[in-house]
């Protein structure tokens, strides 16, 4: 093995003995070819210049030596720096139609190390709902409007520190003619077919983009997969309404005292049609 290794070593020697040699010129076979007169070039001495590489971020650092005879090699490597991240930096503001964003960035080159969405924003619930505790105790349910008279009525997302997430029947039904607006939260996931009964006015519901169980079209309420009608804007002034095609279920109660419709245009992809869908509403003709 020690052998191996002092043949190895001679041999780079040589190697390296005869890149100087074609850079620099051909060594000196005697002492005589040192004189000033002889014309031969003298032994040469690598003389190296050193250039610092220093780290960055995803790159390490090191020291590149160069000589005349254009022979280099690197050395006193150093790891890179990695990134240092800053906090948070919002790039839009979250609504509540719309998410917002925000990312972190390195605080020395600036790359954008991480982005995330920002949640829609939920809004403040109605006061004076009545709400019921789940019997686990882990949700709370809307029963009642209670001592609320808003017009334009919001389910809170959370109340008491637990997630809202049912509107029972007949929640809204006590005073339900001073309402013509419904907003659901993200929270909401069941809603009784007679959540809405008798709320002759409701315009439009509006749904938190994020809920996976509920969305808006129109101000109509669909299941998110569009296709149930949970519930018809009855208190809209249009006498017609075309059921989009897909819809495979009409919700009980769905035009629960639609007076301005006259006419229903209903697809033959609904399959299905909730108890008392039509009830009430008075002013249907065809």
């Amino acid at each position: 093995m020690k052998k191996s290794r002092e043949i190895l070593a001679t041999l780079l020697l040589a190697s390296a003995t005869l890149a100087c040699v074609a850079a620099c010129g051909p060594l000196p076979t005697d002492s005589s070819s040192n004189s000033a007169d002889s014309g031969s070039s003298s032994e040469h001495t690598h003389s190296y210049t050193e250039t610092v590489t220093a780290p960055t971020c995803t790159e390490g650092g090191f020291t590149t030596y160069t000589c005349e005879c254009r022979d280099s090699y690197t050395d006193n490597l150093v790891e890179m720096l990695g990134h240092t991240e800053s906090d948070w930096i919002i790039d839009k503001e979250p609504t509540y139609e719309n998410v917002g964003s925000q990312h972190k960035e390195c605080t020395v080159c600036h790359e954008i190390v991480q982005m995330e969405d920002i949640p829609f924003l939920e809004k403040s619930g109605s006061e004076g709902l009545k709400y019921t505790l789940s019997e686990d105790g882990t949700y709370y349910s809307v029963t009642g409007l209670g001592t609320c008279r808003d017009t334009a009525i919001v389910i809170p997302a959370i109340y008491e520190g637990l997630p809202v997430t049912t509107l029972q029947d007949h929640a809204l039904f006590s005073y339900g003619s001073a309402i013509t607006s419904v907003y659901i939260p993200a929270s909401v996931s069941h809603i009784d077919d007679g959540a809405f009964y008798l709320c002759k006015k409701i315009k439009s519901f509006s749904v938190n983009p994020q809920n996976p169980y509920f969305k808006s079209l129109d101000g109509n309420l669909y299941t998110k997969d569009g296709k149930t009608l949970v519930m018809y804007a009855v208190g809209k002034t249009e006498t017609s309404f075309t059921i989009p095609y897909g819809v495979t279920e009409i919700g009980g109660h769905a035009f629960n005292n639609g007076d301005n419709l006259a006419h229903v245009e209903i697809p033959d992809s609904v399959t299905s049609i909730g108890n008392g869908a039509f009830r009430f509403s008075d002013g249907l003709t065809s």
